[in-house]
């Protein structure tokens, strides 16, 4: 059996490094909704394609898994609209999907019997005092002068918001799935295809100055790209989910969703310069919490 910290690992590769760092060339850009849907049409195509290619299985969840598809799309086109603003802004800020995640493992899977585990529950503790420490100090004195007083603050945390807590019900139904033994095809086409049909909702919400002019076909290559990065992203996270509790992997993707996307938007996109000495303590607390709970969970 391949150990859970294998799929965990290709997973944050995917989604924490290629896929925000992708993500970022396109949010910016002309027709943002007419690309959320060819993001999704293109992740849709690739998931049935995988899925007629892959043994038979049952598919009495489908319905539920794409409703949970078509909701958590709505989350996602709040996380567009919170990286076009800054990407390490909402990096600084994307941990309350997963505490909510984690607190529905708590309550509705009974997870909590995990924290007896001495070194597993240190490593959740130090990886949430790093995020807490990112968050409070925010890490740079830049970040707060770009933000602070102007027009961007307070939609940045309202979209951060509405991901938040759609991710958050998202979090808990991969793992629910997960625990119910879902084949991984049914899970992602249903996934994908109720985020295909709330895709072309949200384009239709979103009105003709969010819609753009139509996407050239030359765009069309780093949209599929992207699409590829947040399908595979899923099938890994689908993988780790089933191998192992919330309470486990959740804090993990903190720490990595905090780390990976706050480094790209620093340094690559050049939006603030340099880390403060607390952010290197956050970072090292969150590290060290990652490789605590890597270690203790069998």
């Amino acid at each position: 059996m391949i150990p859970w910290q294998i799929p965990l690992v290709l997973k944050v590769i995917v989604a924490n490094i290629l896929a925000p760092f992708i993500g970022k060339k396109i949010v910016n850009r002309q027709g943002r909704s007419r690309r959320f849907v060819a993001q999704y049409s293109a992740a849709c195509i690739i998931a049935w394609l995988f899925a007629l290619a892959s043994p038979k299985a049952a598919w009495e969840a489908f319905p539920l898994v794409f409703a949970l598809g078509f909701v958590q799309v709505f989350g996602t086109y709040c996380y567009w609209r919170a990286t076009a603003i800054s990407l390490s802004a909402t990096a600084f800020t994307t941990q309350f999907d997963d505490v909510i995640g984690m607190l529905m493992g708590y309550v509705f899977l009974g997870e909590a019997h995990y924290l007896r585990n001495g070194a597993l529950a240190a490593g959740i503790l130090f990886a949430l005092s790093g995020v807490l420490v990112f968050t409070l100090f925010k890490n740079t004195e830049r970040l707060r002068e770009s933000l602070h007083g102007t027009h961007c603050e307070r939609p940045l945390y309202m979209w951060v918001a509405g991901y938040s807590i759609v991710w958050g019900l998202a979090y808990f139904g991969l793992r629910y799935f997960g625990v119910h033994n879902v084949a991984p095809k049914v899970f992602l086409t249903g996934w994908y295809s109720g985020s295909f049909l709330g895709a072309i909702v949200i384009h239709r919400l979103a009105g003709a100055k969010e819609a753009g002019d139509p996407i050239p076909w030359r765009e069309h290559g780093m949209t599929t790209l992207l699409a590829v990065c947040i399908y595979a992203s899923l099938y890994f996270q689908y993988w780790v989910s089933s191998l192992t509790p919330i309470t486990v992997h959740q804090p993990i993707y903190q720490v990595t969703e905090m780390v990976f996307p706050a480094l790209i938007g620093l340094f690559y996109f050049k939006e603030i310069g340099s880390l403060t000495r607390s952010g290197k303590i956050a970072f090292a607390l969150g590290i060290a919490g990652t490789l605590l709970i890597a270690l203790s969970y069998r």
